[in-house]
């Protein structure tokens, strides 16, 4: 799998696969192009120890979620501080795929395996490696059953820490689980960097200004971070395996003598590839994880219709429904939703009270932020429109082409993502 990364891409201005030396000797001693976790300086490899090194340096990253090693630069503290450049004959680079194909680096003999840890080297022990392959191959045989636990987190964090919720408004669910999860260290320069892409990041595809507020943070086992749309809490998590899930309420059209609220379908498919990607790049970028996710997406009529066996969500929706001084009992009135157009006219042959559909994606697909992705957009939504009676999509075909006409007010979100992107599209 192709090692991408937002943050050295803004830093370099170019595409990874675009980037050549004079792109990061342009950054000496900038303090934003310091060693990271994803971003090593050799002034060279020389020596009896160079083809141990070489390896050594090659798998940390590897064992980790892949990574840059730039040769011919040298550092101070990190910090990239001189560009000697460095001679890249024939033997050096057949030295290099050597180390790298044929040497399975040890320490003193010892088995341990190097993975990078902030701007480190650290070795992990028997112990480690075992309890990470446990962890990694648990996970990808129930991925489904992660998706649900992920999904189930985001409500029960906007039900205790989100405001009122007795007010009915639709919600939308966007969630995600990689079959061969990744792995990520919570560490100080990971939630540095994770809130300096936040407080830049307008999530939404067509806005221009930043959508998160600083209030993002660290919870267990996972990021978080927080925004606002329609007056509501919008809630994602991003995990330490790569799983991650959001929740953002809808606009509505009112029931109008009955019990149904209508939300338009253009903007479910905007908010699920918005989420889409925001999700994809946190599994690949920082967590490393692989192959194929399975992806969800719900429409619930209200947060508190969400059906579950959690208790301490089930205490929450319950709390929800008698808060109040004196507690008034909030009926949980099992309303429907419907999908139609900007205008009203339904787009749904029939309502659905818990409308959900899932996809199983490959993840280079989802983190490409191209054709791939607007496909697998138009499958996962298609397959959540179903439950509403209709086949597919409308915003999207199933080669990924947008239908701008059908994206109504968005439409010029969605030709610009277009164009930048190279995707195709139909008036």
């Amino acid at each position: 799998m192709q090692f991408r990364s937002r943050r050295l891409q803004a830093l370099l201005g170019v595409p990874l696969h675009e980037a050549t030396y004079k792109h990061f000797a342009d950054l000496l001693h900038s303090e934003d192009a310091r060693e990271a976790e994803d971003l090593d300086y050799k002034a060279t490899y020389a020596g009896p120890t160079m083809s141990d090194s070489i390896a050594v340096d090659v798998a940390t990253f590897a064992n980790h979620r892949g990574g840059v090693i730039v040769l011919g630069i040298d550092d101070t503290n990190g910090i990239p501080s001189a560009d000697p450049g460095i001679d890249l004959t024939d033997a050096f680079e057949r030295e290099i795929h050597t180390a790298v194909a044929a040497r399975a680096p040890a320490n003193k003999g010892l088995l341990k395996w190097p993975v990078r840890y902030n701007s480190q080297k650290f070795w992990m022990t028997e112990t480690q490696i075992a309890a990470a392959y446990r962890r990694r191959f648990s996970a990808a045989a129930d991925s489904a059953a992660r998706v649900a636990e992920v999904e189930s987190a985001v409500v029960l964090r906007v039900l205790e820490g989100g405001g009122d919720w007795r007010t009915p408004r639709p919600v939308l669910t966007v969630s995600l689980a990689p079959e061969t999860p990744g792995q990520f260290s919570i560490a100080e320069d990971e939630v540095r960097h994770f809130k300096e892409g936040l407080a830049r990041d307008a999530f939404i595809v067509g806005r221009s200004s930043p959508f998160f507020t600083p209030g993002s943070g660290v919870g267990r086992g996972h990021l978080y971070a927080a925004g606002h749309l329609q007056g509501r809490v919008t809630w994602a998590e991003f995990h330490t395996d790569g799983a991650g899930s959001m929740i953002l309420p809808l606009s509505f059209f009112p029931p109008q003598g009955g019990q149904t609220a209508v939300v338009m379908d253009s903007q479910v498919t905007l908010y699920i590839l918005s989420a889409l990607r925001l999700l994809a790049l946190h599994a690949t970028e920082r967590a490393g994880a692989t192959g194929t996710a399975v992806v969800t997406a719900r429409i619930l009529p209200d947060v508190l219709s969400y059906e579950t066996k959690v208790p301490r969500l089930i205490e929450a929706i319950t709390a929800q429904q008698t808060i109040g001084d004196p507690p008034q009992t909030y009926g949980r009135r099992r309303r429907d939703t419907q999908t139609a157009t900007e205008s009203g006219e339904y787009t749904g042959r029939e309502p659905a009270r818990d409308a959900h559909g899932d996809a199983v994606i490959f993840l280079d697909d989802l983190a490409g932020d191209g054709q791939p992705l607007a496909a697998a957009v138009g499958q996962l939504t298609g397959a959540l429109l179903q439950c509403y009676g209709l086949p597919e999509c409308r915003q999207i075909r199933p080669d990924g082409t947008l239908v701008l006409r059908a994206w109504e007010s968005h439409a010029d979100a969605g030709q610009a993502w277009a164009e930048q992107l190279d995707i195709p599209v139909e008036d």
